[in-house]
C-alpha cells in the first residue's frame, strides 16, 4: 500500500480533519482526499464516513487503523534513529518518559544540564502509560523515565527515587482536614479513579483490598495528571505519585499521606547495548537531583498538615513585643 496515504490516514486520524491532516503531511487538502480515496481502493472497503460536513472512520476503518498504527510507529523509529545517527554528537540524548514525569521532573533536570553544558540537547518523545514497556521496546533511545516495574530483555532499569503514593484534594475539601487519607475517608466524598490497567491503579487496588474497603469512583480519568487537576479544582480526591501532585502545588492541591502505605518507584531504563553516553549521564546526574529535592518538598509538605481537630502552631512571639 502507498505509505504516504497510511501518513495521510494516520493524520486524519490524529488531527481530526482533513484540513489538519493537509498541515500535518505538508499537502494540500485536495492531495490528502485523494490519498484517502486510494486507500479505500487499495483496502476494498469504506474507510471514511461522511456524516453532514464531517467526517469520521467507520467500523473497518477503525479496525484497519490500529493495524497500521504499529507499522507507521516503527517507522518514526527508523527515522529518528536516522536523525541521531546524523547528529554523530555526545552532547545530545533522545529520551523516552511518560506524560506526566515531564513537568514533575524531566524539564527542571534539561535546564540544569543546560546550565551546567551550553551545548547539552535533547530529543524528547512522550508516550503514555501503562504501554510503557512496549513502545520502550519499539523506538530507538538514549534513556528513558518511567515508574518500575518496567522489564524487557533488551533493557537496563535502575531505580531513579522510591516514594509512596500521595492523595491530592482540593483546600475546600472536608477531607483535607486530616493528615492521612484512609481507603474509608475517600469514601466520605468524591473519588475520582484511574484505569485499571495502570501501575498505580493496581498498586491502591492491593491498598483497598489490604484496609477491607473500596471506595466508589465517580470518576474514571486515563491519566494521573489529569486526576490530579480535578482534585485541584473540587472535583473529588485522587491517589497520585508524588511528583504529579507537587506539579499542582501552584493552583493549591493540598497533598496529604495515604495508608496503607503504597510504594512507587522511579525508573531510569536504557538499553542494554550501550552504556549511557556523557550527555545522558549529566542529564542523569541532575534527574536524581531534581528527583531527591522535589520528594523531599512533598515529604516536608505532608509532614506540615495538622493533624485533624489538632490546634495551628502557636508563634513565638518576638522578644521585647
Amino acid at each position: 500500500m502507498n505509505f504516504m496515504a497510511l501518513e495521510a490516514l494516520r493524520a486524519f486520524v490524529e488531527g481530526g480533519s482533513i484540513a489538519e491532516a493537509s498541515l500535518r503531511i505538508h499537502r494540500s487538502p485536495s492531495q490528502v482526499s485523494r490519498l484517502l480515496a486510494m486507500l479505500e481502493q487499495e483496502a476494498g472497503f469504506p474507510l471514511l464516513l461522511k456524516e453532514g460536513r464531517r467526517l469520521s472512520l467507520t467500523e473497518q476503518g477503525q479496525g484497519f487503523y490500529q493495524r497500521i498504527d504499529e507499522m507507521l510507529r516503527a517507522g518514526d523509529a527508523v527515522r529518528e534513529y536516522a536523525r541521531g545517527a546524523r547528529r554523530k554528537s555526545r552532547t545530545h540524548v533522545n529520551v523516552l518518559v511518560a506524560q506526566h514525569l515531564i513537568e514533575g521532573l524531566l524539564v527542571d533536570a534539561v535546564a540544569r544540564a543546560v546550565q551546567e553544558d551550553n551545548a547539552f540537547g535533547v530529543t524528547i518523545n512522550a508516550r503514555m502509560p501503562p504501554n510503557v514497556d512496549a513502545w520502550i521496546s519499539q523506538q530507538q533511545f538514549d534513556l528513558a523515565l518511567a515508574q518500575l516495574p518496567v522489564e524487557h530483555p533488551l533493557l537496563t532499569t535502575e531505580v531513579l527515587a522510591e516514594s509512596r503514593a500521595v492523595a491530592v484534594l482540593s483546600g475546600a475539601d472536608p477531607r483535607a482536614a486530616h493528615a492521612v487519607i484512609t481507603p474509608r475517608v475517600l469514601g466520605q466524598g468524591r473519588f475520582i479513579g484511574l484505569p485499571q490497567r495502570g501501575a498505580l491503579h493496581h498498586r491502591y487496588a492491593r491498598a483497598f483490598a489490604q484496609a477491607g474497603y473500596e471506595p466508589e469512583a465517580q470518576f474514571d480519568v486515563s491519566f494521573g495528571f489529569i486526576a490530579c487537576q480535578l482534585a485541584v479544582r473540587g472535583c473529588g480526591a485522587a491517589l497520585s505519585d508524588p511528583l504529579s501532585a507537587l506539579a499542582q502545588i501552584h493552583l493549591g492541591a493540598q497533598i496529604r499521606r495515604f495508608e496503607p502505605e503504597t510504594p512507587l518507584q522511579y525508573g531510569l531504563i536504557y538499553p542494554k547495548s550501550r552504556p549511557p553516553s556523557p550527555a545522558a549521564q549529566l542529564l542523569i546526574r541532575h534527574l536524581r537531583a531534581v528527583a531527591a529535592e522535589k520528594l523531599r518538598n512533598v515529604d516536608a509538605l505532608v509532614a506540615a498538615t495538622p493533624a485533624r481537630g489538632a490546634p495551628a502552631p502557636r508563634r513565638r512571639k518576638a522578644r521585647g513585643a
